[in-house]
């Protein structure tokens, strides 16, 4: 499957620019909530990257979801935890203090530690289904 997209891309703002182009254009797109990354389809318009590639998949392969409204919550379940992860070293990076990183080096491997059981043998969160999608898309796309 192919699809038409514009992919436009903002100068980094420096104290001489300021907010640049994005500054410029991010309250004239007609955005609720003005941010990078946004998608438009015609009157269509959502900013937030998890919301962008939730919003992908459902156009074009809601089975990513998962076929069950179990492999679904179970999939948004990982989704959270590794989203709890991001921000947790996110924080420790930005807001660096030693009880930050102390904090993140215990939690981190108890979490991953956590996923893998989870995942167990499986090679993905939701098993085989969702790779061989996949890799018969990646295929597809390919030849």
């Amino acid at each position: 499957m192919e699809v038409d997209y514009i992919d436009k891309h903002y100068p980094m703002p420096t104290p001489e620019t300021g907010q640049g182009l994005w500054g410029e254009e991010k309250f004239k797109l007609g955005l609720d909530f003005p941010n990078i990354p946004y998608w438009i389809d015609g009157d269509f318009k959502i900013t937030e990257s998890k919301a962008i590639l939730k919003h992908v998949v459902r156009m074009y392969d809601p089975s990513l979801f998962g076929k069950t409204i179990e492999e679904q919550s179970r999939a948004n379940m990982v989704e959270d935890v590794m989203w709890d992860l991001f921000v947790s070293l996110t924080r420790t990076c930005m807001q660096y203090t030693v009880e930050l990183r102390e904090a993140f080096i215990k939690e981190t491997p108890v979490k991953l530690r956590q996923i893998s059981n989870f995942i167990g043998s499986k090679n993905w969160t939701l098993g085989e289904d969702v790779r061989q999608n996949f890799k018969l898309r990646l295929q597809t796309i390919m030849v």
